[in-house]
Parts: structure tokens; sequence; C-alpha cells
């Protein structure tokens, strides 16, 4: 229903449409029929034709044909009803309808649009083809018919045609194309409507006059036209001409006439009168014409120079014009303030008296650019570090450009230079280019800034035939600060580490911040390596000063590598690597202390790269294995417990020891998916060995205190315990003494955790650490495991059995039980039982083995024939 009522409201538009054409039509062209002619064959008075172009127009109906076809009819209609019945009825109204055809056609195919009368131009092309170009084959043609069919003389005819149209057009066709909505209500409007009744009342008036009263009316009759031009517009002025000509038809028609050339009483068909018509009301028209485009243009001048003024008070830059003599015309408001000068007493003053532009590096006046810009014709820039001195002596850094001003013949009359305030942007640039070149935490020079420093060293170097060293410093342990306080306790620790190192070196030496833990220093114009050696000593000195950072009094270690230009390294990366090898030597080397790069340290980074990379490989293709070693109770045969340890098996079939690939994996970040590894592995083979009805006993697991303090560490044990099966009773968690040590607060709510799911928890290398009664009594351990160093000097060093005796003892008071460790001979089995050890763990039982070969140790529970060799407690 709605498409359909969308089709026919279309329809009724353009049916409306069709039907006003028709009806005008008919009407102008039988009122032309009553006019008396002087030929008794065509009237040389037709405004219908012009009306019916100017709604086609207007309309621009994309099919004309209805249009011309209910013109015709409307014109057989009218010359029918005016007792036009003969034979050239159908071809004159035909000659008419298709000379309007014609001219809309050539009017759009030629892109002209005469709508709304916008310049004289559009009105001469209407005219010429409306008028002239249209109208001469149907002139041609009617004049044809007229000498054939009633005798008429054939120009006569053809004159009488063309005149007729061409009245038509200059009286009726401006007015309809002039024509908008709101004209008359703007020509009627409060102030106006008075004084433009008396126009048209003066108007009509003189028209009326002129016409009785004058035989030669017709320049008279333009006055009051010309005048109205002045003040209706072209609408106006259009609709003004069109009432004083039907005033001139209307007295001729009554014979109220002066002495006419041409003009018989009661005749009004003289060509020459409707040609001194149209010609009498043609040049208001025009006027009107060219005074509403000359309105039309001051207006969008008036609108370019508001738009500019509005634009350029606008900008945020500032924007100064001179004429020819480089006086002010104009300065925007941001020009103002950054001269300090009103634009009332700028103007007209010498633009370098106002702008006053100065070398930044010399203070002295410098060149304006707008002077070169006029001289040579040529856009310019301002010079680099120009400063603008404001009138009260502030300065500011600009940047600016320069054009010459030309008039319509080219000649340059005066210059604009446009500048802008950029001490904000070049501080911000700088800014940026210290953030970009400097770490942000320490304010330390970075990666980026330390390689240029390298480079332009290692180029001084040379030429001077000195030595420069880089230091690699690498703190120890920092990890675990970050990890148990906090990193923002960690980020205050190392901007007091850099500011010790700052005061360390001299003023012309870098201190730079690599990233994490990690500082260079570069030492330049070295005169020996010792000067190297020195600086590294002091920068171990400065760092074993506690450190206080909030309420934590913090001691840090630092291991540092030398490498010295050229015999290290003949380019930055290469000094760098080398630096970076040597720090590794002086960590595995016991920490606290530096080392000098040597050539075999190459190999060792190597192979440690190598070592990462596979092992990282290994834990995601499963290289790893489990394997158990067993820990016997107090009769020296009886299984009691398990201790599972990972062994890695590489592709190649070499087996790579758990304390070269450990250490790899804590600071390579992969502890922790190894320690949850072990554990759901350990759990899982647990619940194998029970599903298959092998007897099971607790099993330890190691873990480190990385794995604690960094993930989900709990969860991760509700996991495997739950996909297991296996209850917490049945699992053992052993962390070492120093791990402990250094992550209290961090693991007491760890440890609590895991004695509520019934889990134990053993510290692991007891005695080989630096533990204290306080870490023993505040911690919930159950087990104490004692290092296998002291278990190894039994029985033959009694001070060792003495510290044996102390840490039993000290085990029995805190109720722990307790582990020996690598126990290997039947005299060590003795002493410790006699001691009362709990349990006892070690080659003498058996080694680590897989799991299929545990289990069968499991299956008989015991070791046969150890118990006999130990003896009895």
């Amino acid at each position: 229903m709605a498409a359909a009522v969308e089709r026919v409201v279309p329809i009724s538009a353009e049916l409306a449409r069709i039907l006003l054409l028709a009806s005008l039509w008919f009407v102008a062209s039988y009122l032309s029929l009553l006019l008396p002619t002087e030929t008794a064959d065509y009237a040389p008075i037709r405004v219908g034709g012009a009306l019916a172009l100017g709604l086609l127009l207007r309309w621009r109906p994309t099919q004309v044909w209805p249009y011309l076809v209910a013109g015709l009819i409307a014109l057989v209609i009218s010359n029918v009803l005016g007792g036009r019945i003969d034979g050239l009825v159908w071809p004159v109204s035909a000659a008419r309808v298709a000379e309007i055809g014609l001219a809309y056609y050539l009017l759009r195919r030629w892109d002209i649009d005469p709508v709304g009368l916008g310049t004289a131009k559009n009105l001469g092309q209407l005219l010429m083809i409306a008028a002239v170009v249209a109208p001469l084959p149907s002139a041609a043609f009617a004049g044809w018919v007229a000498a054939e069919q009633v005798g008429s003389p054939y120009w006569s005819a053809v004159f009488t045609w063309l005149v007729g149209n061409a009245f038509g057009m200059v009286v009726g066709l401006p007015a309809v194309l002039a024509y908008r909505p709101g004209r008359f209500t703007q020509l009627w409007a409060a102030g106006q409507g008075a004084a433009n009744a008396a126009i048209v009342v003066l108007s009509l008036a003189t028209t009326a006059l002129a016409w009785l009263m004058l035989a030669r009316p017709f320049v008279v009759l333009a006055v009051p036209l010309l005048l109205a031009a002045f003040r209706f517009g072209r609408f106006g002025t259009a609709l003004l001409c069109a009432a004083n000509m039907a005033l001139v038809i209307a007295l001729a028609l009554g014979g109220l006439h002066a002495d006419v050339p041409g003009l018989e009483p009661g005749q009004l068909g003289s060509s020459e009168l409707a040609l001194y018509c149209a010609l009498s009301i043609l040049g208001p028209v025009v006027v009107s014409i060219v005074l509403a485009e000359r309105d039309l243009t001051r207006e969008a001048l008036f609108q370019e120079k508001e738009l500019a003024q509005v634009t350029l008070e606008s900008i945020g830059d500032a924007v100064v014009a001179v004429d020819a003599e480089e006086k002010i015309v104009y300065m925007n408001r941001v020009a103002c303030d950054m001269t300090g000068w009103p634009l009332e007493h700028a103007i007209g003053r010498n633009m370098h008296e106002v702008v006053c532009i100065h070398d930044a590096e010399t203070g002295d006046p410098a060149p304006a650019p707008l002077d070169r810009a006029m001289r040579d014709d040529k856009v310019l820039g301002l010079a680099l570090n120009s400063l603008l001195v404001r009138r009260d002596g502030y300065t500011s850094a600009i940047e600016d450009s320069a054009a010459p001003i030309h008039d319509r013949a080219g000649r340059v009359i005066g210059g604009v230079m446009v500048f802008h305030d950029v001490s904000e942007s070049r501080a911000m640039a700088l800014k940026m280019s210290h953030l970009a070149q400097h770490d942000y935490l320490t304010d330390l020079p970075n990666r980026i800034l330390l390689q240029d420093r390298l480079t332009q060293a290692m180029l001084h170097s040379q030429r001077a035939g000195t030595a420069l060293a880089t230091l690699f410093i690498d703190l120890d342990h920092f990890k675990r600060i970050n990890d148990s306080l906090g990193h923002h306790v960690g980020d205050r620790l190392l901007q007091q580490v850099a500011a010790r190192l700052r005061q360390v070196v001299r003023g012309d030496d870098t201190v730079s911040r690599q990233g994490g833990d990690e500082f260079v220093i570069l030492l330049d114009r070295l005169k020996q390596q010792g000067d190297a050696a020195r600086v590294a000593e002091k920068v171990i000195a400065a760092l074993d000063q506690v450190f206080e950072v909030e309420e934590h009094h913090l001691y840090v270690s630092c291991s540092i590598g030398i490498a010295i230009y050229p015999h290290d390294g003949m380019d930055p990366p290469s000094l760098m690597r080398s630096a970076d090898a040597a720090m590794y030597h002086a960590k595995k080397s016991g920490r606290r202390r530096f080392a000098f790069f040597a050539p075999e340290m190459n190999e060792q980074v190597t192979r440690r790269l190598m070592l990462e990379t596979a092992l990282r490989r290994a834990v995601v293709e499963g290289e790893l294995q489990l394997y158990y070693q067993p820990k016997v109770a107090r009769d020296a045969s009886t299984i009691c417990g398990l201790e599972a340890l990972v062994r890695w098996h590489r592709p190649d079939g070499a087996l790579v020891s758990p304390e070269e690939f450990i250490s790899v994996a804590e600071e390579a970040g992969l502890i922790g998916e190894i320690d949850a590894w072990v554990m759901e592995e350990a759990t899982r083979q647990v619940a194998a060995w029970r599903l298959a009805g092998i007897p099971v006993v607790p099993v330890a697991v190691n873990v480190s205190v990385l794995r604690l303090v960094g993930e989900d560490f709990l969860g991760a044990v509700d996991r495997a315990l739950a996909a297991s099966g296996v209850e917490g009773s049945m699992l053992q968690v052993e962390v070492t003494e120093s791990q402990v040590l250094a992550n209290d607060e961090g693991t007491r709510a760890i440890f609590t955790g895991l004695r509520a799911r019934g889990i134990q928890i053993a510290i692991d290398d007891f005695g080989n650490g630096r533990a204290s009664l306080s870490y023993l009594c505040g911690l919930p351990f159950d087990v104490l495991k004692i290092d296998r160093s002291f278990v190894a000097a039994l029985p033959t060093d009694p001070r060792q059995a003495l510290v044996v005796d102390a840490i039993l003892g000290i085990a029995k008071a805190l109720r722990f039980k307790v582990v020996a460790e690598g126990v290997e001979t039947a005299g060590q089995v003795d002493i410790l039982l006699r001691r009362g050890c709990d349990e006892l763990q070690g080659f003498l039982f058996s080694k680590p083995v897989p799991a299929a070969q545990m289990a069968e140790l499991l299956r008989h529970g015991r070791f046969d024939g150890a118990r006999s060799a130990a003896g009895s407690p």
C-alpha cells in the first residue's frame, strides 16, 4: 500500500503540473486571439509560449512530450473557441509547440541554466535561443503556410511571428524564471511596503500618461522601470514590466492612446508596437540582473573577507601583512599578543619596529625573511634558532614563512609573514629526545645512547691510541627482592644503585642502564687495565653498603665483567658481548666479584645459550623424566618415602645433570614450568602405582622459591592433586634453606596453605645456609634434611659428628623429623641411627631410578641386607 501511494503521489503532482501549463497556455493564447491584428493572420503579441517554456525550465520534467501534447491541445481548443476554424489551426499550433520544445532542448543540451537569471549572460543566452534560434524554423513554416493558404506576404508573416514570440519571451519569461518562494513577502516587507507601493503606482501612472499623451511613449515607459530596477531586483522588475505592458495593452484595446505610428484606433496588431514594447522593458530587466549580479559579487566578497578575517583571528599562528613600503596594514590577534603591539598602534609602522627578530646564538638582530621574499618574489622561511623579541623584551623561539602579495598585473604590492611560537614544541622535542635515549626509571643513558657514545669513544680511541673499557654490572639475586618485597621496592633500589654508580665514576664517563638489574659503565681514555679494575672495586664497595628503601634495610652485591677495547672487541656489539661473558664468569665464580674477559669465556657463554635453547625445547617436547630415590626408615631397610628428581635425556642419548641445567632454568624463567610438571608427574605416578596395586609411600618434590612467590603455587598444587586423585598426605614439598631465608614473609602463607592440605614441608640442605632458630620456630616445617656435606665426613671427622648431633638436638626439640642425605656407607648408617636420625637416603640403598625400577622396589617394600650391614642401633 505504501509503495502504491508513493507511486500515485508523483503521478498526481506531474498531472497537476501538466494541467497548469496547459491552462496558462490556453488562457494566454485565447486572449491573444482577441487582439485585432494588422494582417489578420498571426498575432504579434504572444506570451503563452514564454510561460510554458519558463515552467518547463523550472520543473525540468523527465518526459517533456506530455507537456507539449497538452499544450498543443490547449492551443487548438483556444483557436476553436476564438473562432479560428480553418486549415491553419493544427499546423500553426504544432509550429508554436515545436519551437517551445526546440528551445527547451537546446537550453538543456548546451547546459544553459537560466533559472534565477543569475547573470546578464544567462538572459542573453536565453533570449538568443528562445527568441531567435528556436523560432526560426517555425517562423519559416508559418510564413509559408500564410502565403499559400491566406495569400499574406511571406516575409511579413515571418516578421510578425518572430516579433510576437520575442515580445512574449521578453515580457513573460523573466518573471517566471526570476521567481523564488518568498519574493512577494520580501517586496512588501515591513518598512519597505509603502515605498515599493508608491514606486509601482508611479510607474503605472507614468506609463498611462505617456501612452495617452505622447506619440513616442516608449522611452518614457522605460524611465520608471529603470528606477524600479534599482529597488525591486530581478523578479520585482520583471513583474512590474509585465504589469506595465498589460496596462499598455488594455489602454490600446480601449482605443485610449496618442497618435502612435502604425497603430490605428481599435487595432493592436502592429508588429512595430510589439517590438517597441519589448525593447522598452528589456533594458530595465537587464539592469536589474546586472545590479543583482553586482550585489551577489559584493556579498561574495564580503563573505570571503569575513571568512578570511574570522579564519585569521581563529588560527594559532601570528599573521602580519605589510604594503610595498613594508608598513604594517594588518595583524591578527595572535600577532598582537606575540609582538606586544595593539593593532591600532601597529598599523602604519615599519615592520622591523614591530616584529623584532634576533639570532638565538649571537643575540644580534636577524634579517626578516619578508624583506627577501618581497625583493626576490618568492616564498621563504625563517632561519633556525630565531627569537622574537616582544615589545616588553620577552623572547620566544619562532618559526615562520613569508610570501609576497601581488596585484592583478603580477606586481609585488606587499607581503605577509606567518609565524608561531615553538618554545614549547622545542622543549617537548628535547624532552622526547631525552626520553628516547635515557632510562625512564633511573634517568641513565639507555642502550641507544650507550651505543652512540661507545661508537664515538672507539673512534676517539683509534685517533688518540688509547684504550677504553666497558664494565657490565649485574646485581646478584635482585629478582628475590622484586618477588618478595614488590616491584616498587625493587625500582627504588635500582634508583639508589644508579645514584651510587654515578658517584663512583668520573664526570665524563658514562653510566648506562641496559634493563632490569643490568648496568654498563663506559670508561674512556684508560691508561692501563688496572684503572678498570680499581673502578670495579669501587663499584663493589659502594654497593656493599646498606640500602634503605622505605622501612627495609637491603643488601645487594654485584658481579662485574670487564672488556677492554680494542683487545676484546673491535665494535660495540662484540665488546658488549665480551663484557657480558666476563660478567657471567664472575657470577659463576661466586658472585660479588669482577672478571676480565678471556677468549674461553665466549665458549662458555655460547654453551650456556645453546643449553638454554635446548632446555626450552626439552620442556616442550617432553625430554624431561622423573627418577625416584627411596628413603628408608630407622630399620635401615623399609622404604618409607621417595624423592622425585628430574633428569634430562637429550635426543642424542646424553644425560644432562640437574646441577647443570637447574640454574639455567632459573635464570631463563623455566623453573616454574619445570616444577609444575614435576609435581603433576609425581602425583600422577603415585596414582598409577596405586591403581596397579603397588604399595605407595609419600613422594617429596623440590620446589624453587621463585615458583613459590612468582605464581599461583597453591592453585597448581590443587590442580595436580585433583587431576591424580592423590591425597595431600602423599606429597612432600622440599625447599632449600637459603631460599626460605630470602623469602620468609612471602612463603609463610603458602606454607600454611600446604599444611592445611596435609602436605608436609621439608627444609633441604639444612646446615649449608644461615638459618636461625627464629626462622625454624616461625615457619611451619615438618622435616629437616641434613646436608650431604656433613654426612660425607662421618665417621672420620669428630667435629662434623658434633654438628650432626647439634642438628639432631635442635630438630628433636622442635619436633621435626630428620632425614640424612648422601648416606653411602654402613658406618654412616650406624652413627646416624645411634644419634636418633629418623630416615636415611643415599646410594647405599639405591641410586635414583626410573619409575619402572622403583615400582619393583616398592613391591618388595624393603632392602634385604642393608640392615645387617648397618648393625643394630
